[in-house]
Order: C-alpha cells, then sequence, then structure tokens
C-alpha cells in the first residue's frame, strides 16, 4: 500500500520570460492552490424523458493562487510577480508536488496574468512576516514528468 503524499516539499517556480529561464520560489511561498477549469455543462430537457440530455462544453481558465513572503530583493518572488502584475507581462507557472526530481510528476501552465493587487498590508500588532498573495489565472495546465 503507498502512503498519501502531502504538499510539503513541493518544488515551485516561475518564469516571465516565456519560459526559458525558471526561478524557484519554494523558499518565499508557503502555499500553492489552484482553483477553476470547471467544464461548461448544457442540458437539453425533453417532454419525452425525465432526465436530461447533457453535452459538455469549454473549460474555464485556472487560478493559482501563490502566498508569498513579502521582501524587496531584486529577483525574488515578490518583486517579479510585482513587477508582472504592473506591466501586464505573460506569467508561468510550475510545480512538482513531490519536489522535482527526476521522474517526478510537473505540471506546467501556459501563458497567463497576475491579476491581484501584489501591495503587502497586515495588522500592526502581528510579529508574522509579511506576505502578499498572488493570483496567476492560466488557460491550463499541462502534466509531464521531471527529465
Amino acid at each position: 500500500m503507498s502512503t498519501g503524499l502531502t504538499f510539503r516539499n513541493v518544488k515551485a517556480e516561475i518564469s516571465v520570460d516565456g519560459g526559458t529561464n525558471w526561478v524557484n520560489i519554494s523558499g518565499q511561498k508557503n502555499s500553492l492552490v489552484v482553483e477553476g477549469g470547471d467544464r461548461e455543462i448544457g442540458t437539453f430537457f425533453d417532454a419525452a424523458n425525465d432526465t436530461p440530455t447533457l453535452g459538455a462544453g469549454k473549460r474555464g481558465e485556472l487560478e493559482i493562487t501563490l502566498r508569498i513572503k513579502y521582501t524587496e530583493t531584486a529577483g525574488e518572488a515578490h518583486t517579479i510577480l510585482g513587477d508582472a502584475y504592473e506591466n501586464a507581462t505573460e506569467t508561468l507557472v510550475r510545480y512538482s508536488p513531490k519536489g522535482g526530481a527526476s521522474g517526478d510528476r510537473m505540471y506546467t501552465s501556459d501563458a497567463g496574468y497576475v491579476k491581484t493587487n501584489p501591495f503587502p498590508g497586515q495588522e500592526v500588532e502581528s510579529g508574522d512576516p509579511l506576505r502578499t498573495e498572488f493570483v496567476v489565472v492560466v488557460g491550463k495546465l499541462t502534466k509531464s514528468v521531471v527529465a
């Protein structure tokens, strides 16, 4: 029997140059959530049947939410994603749930855009490090295996 996988070793990377160069943001994020992608399902009810005829439509976009540690360092996740938001730069995300070793599964997005306000803010009495959440909207994720 295999054990269940966790997300504790996930390797996450971003690219803002079409996938030529990838920046490993694993040490700067603590959450990666993928939502959306629902397929439109149409229904048609006729007078002779009690159940509908179904039709499959197109899939919706995906939203990849990344919770990032706030830094002001060039080349780190917050600065890269903040600049991508400000400049409407195409952004790609890829991640490997098991950590990105050879043979591990990897999911890579097509080009999308950062849609959220990346500015920091929190309660003044909090001792928590500043964090922000970026949402990258993409059309799809492609499953592959790390070489």
